[in-house]
């Protein structure tokens, strides 16, 4: 039979006070006070009453807080969406996520409002991180206080989070080298690379990859540049036509940022479309309609939806019951679309 919290707090040599700030996640305990606790949780069975604790919650219900970047790129307003589904999930089971939106993906911007958030009380936080040593001490510091940490879409190296729900960016690149040799057909080339933001840890992993790939197994691909278009059509469009200018016998283009219609309109105006191979990801309506027109290759896609909607009920579940997620990364699968699978 479990035994009870007065129980617990009687042998752990601590307040009842103390036991449910550790139980429920919330509030500052020192770590070493909260393994003693936890330790003898796991020893003598101890189960908090289901029950109990709902009505507990419903005087003083979860909330989560999510970090999102507002943009009007398709990916993110999709991602958006799944966070908005993670909510009303959340809602029916009597918590609630707090969005907070970003127009400027920098990690002062996040900083700032992490700190509204727990200004209004979180007791879990979900963001997709910007590259950031002091950001990742900020949640570290939130995280052993009582505050854990769901990472989606990008990864922060350093980071104590409960987990990380997204996919394998370094493998995403080494997959496009493969799709680039399969275009190329075995023949190699000069291949332009178009990457977003440097803050974006997705976006480097997957060049990263697809230079691994190539430098192992496709060694007559060459990088003939690696461009940065901030995920801006403009941008893209601009640095495409330079590049079709000033390398002639450009044979590719890998593009993991956003921004892909100014890339596509850019080979439609110089006459290049479909004659330089173009691999780009996230399927989307704008990489749809250029894959049905022969514009794109390959579009290596990955599901934004569960990414958005996953964080928030791991939270809640952990914050809870205690539910731990299956993995400290839930990585899910790519998938390779042309325009004859779409």
């Amino acid at each position: 039979m479990s035994i009870t919290f007065k129980e617990l707090a009687e042998i752990c040599g601590v307040s009842r006070a103390t036991v449910d700030r550790v139980i429920h996640n919330r509030g500052k305990v020192a770590p070493e006070v909260e393994q003693r606790i936890r330790e003898a949780a796991e020893q003598y069975g101890f189960r908090p009453n289901q029950v109990g604790k709902a009505l507990a919650r419903a005087r003083n219900p979860i909330k989560i807080g999510v970090l999102v970047h507002l943009s009007r790129i398709e990916f993110f307003q999709e991602l958006l969406e799944g966070i908005y589904a993670g909510q009303k999930e959340v809602a029916a089971l009597g918590g609630e996520v707090i969005i907070k939106e970003q127009r400027d993906f920098d990690a002062e911007g996040q900083m700032r409002l992490l700190n509204e958030l727990i200004s209004e009380g979180v007791n879990g936080i979900a963001l997709s991180p910007a590259q950031s040593s002091h950001l990742c001490d900020r949640l570290n510091t939130l995280s052993r206080s009582g505050i854990p940490v769901v990472t989606y879409n990008t990864e922060l190296e350093g980071l104590e989070n409960l987990c990380h729900v997204g996919v394998d960016n370094v493998q995403g690149g080494r997959m496009g080298a493969y799709l680039m040799s399969l275009l190329l057909r075995g023949n190699g080339g000069k291949v332009l690379v178009i990457s977003g933001h440097r803050m974006q840890q997705s976006n480097y992993q997957r060049v990263d990859g697809f230079q691994m790939e190539c430098a192992s197994l496709f060694q007559n691909i060459e990088t003939a540049a690696i461009k940065m278009n901030a995920d801006e059509e403009k941008q893209a469009y601009d640095i495409t036509m330079a590049a079709v200018r000033e390398i002639p016998d450009l044979a590719g283009i890998y593009m993991v940022s956003n921004g892909q219609e100014g890339t596509c309109r850019a080979l439609e105006d110089c006459g290049m479309a479909g004659k330089i191979q173009l691999i780009a990801c996230d399927l989307v309506p704008v990489t749809r309609k250029y894959l049905e027109k022969g514009v794109i290759q390959f579009v290596i896609d990955q599901d934004a939806h569960s990414q958005g909607s996953m964080p928030s009920k791991i939270l809640f579940d952990y914050l809870f019951s205690e539910k731990k997620p299956s993995s400290d990364r839930i990585i899910g699968q790519f998938g390779i679309k042309t325009r004859y699978n779409l």
